[in-house]
């Protein structure tokens, strides 16, 4: 057997296994002993188990934090791979890029004005809509003024026919000022349709309606 790929299944088993108990403390810890725990963890994106994907996401920002402390090269290394993976030229298909580039960008935010503009190209390019959307929301509430003139963008975003979209929209539409455009729209008050989000507080999967995330919008404006 190939050493090379016999370590590269140990270092996934492990870091699978930290991810299933949140030990977020010593994935950290681990970056500082080998940075190659992102290329680990980006493998990991590819998981078909949600909850161990959406944590191995919630673990690169982590991870990038920590590289970001020597040396920011590194990181804009990793983004810049996770972009290529979402080029139909790339050979793969990073469909959780999105994400882990919002993430990465949310722990490591002198970034941003580097990356987080790059994100709204994707809004509606398949099959990147719903990380996009998510990940606009997630860089939006740390730097809301870089979205300012993609409010126009994103209302349409509001119709969408996928509720996950839909809710990522009212989330960063709340963040960007237009929380008054949300709020008062009858129709998404009272839009019942479920989607699954990631609690960064509780490490776990959560249910909310857009309805109710249109409503946490309209409260966290009050």
């Amino acid at each position: 057997m190939d050493q090379r790929k016999q370590t590269r299944r140990q270092r996934k088993r492990a870091a699978t296994e930290l991810l299933r108990s949140r030990d977020l403390r010593a994935i950290a810890e681990w970056a500082r002993r080998d940075g190659r725990i992102k290329d680990t963890l980006v493998a990991l994106l590819y998981e078909q188990d949600e909850l161990l994907c959406w944590r191995a996401i919630e673990a690169i920002g982590r991870v990038a934090a920590v590289i970001a402390e020597a040396d920011l090269e590194p990181v804009r290394s990793l983004l810049r791979r996770l972009l290529w993976s979402m080029n139909d030229e790339s050979g793969t298909l990073g469909w959780r890029s999105p994400e882990a580039i919002g993430e990465i960008l949310a722990n490591v935010p002198p970034l941003i004005d580097e990356f987080g503009v790059l994100l709204p190209a994707f809004l509606w390019e398949e099959p990147f809509e719903r990380g996009t959307h998510w990940a606009v929301a997630r860089v939006a509430r740390l730097r809301p003024e870089i979205y300012a003139d993609r409010v126009d963008e994103l209302i349409p975003s509001l119709r969408a026919e996928d509720p996950y979209i839909r809710g990522c929209a009212v989330l960063a539409l709340g963040v960007l000022g237009a929380g008054s455009r949300v709020g008062g729209d009858a129709g998404l008050r009272d839009d019942r349709a479920g989607l699954r989000l990631y609690d960064f507080e509780s490490g776990q999967m959560c249910e909310a309606s857009v309805g109710e995330l249109v409503a946490r919008v309209a409260g966290a404006k009050t």
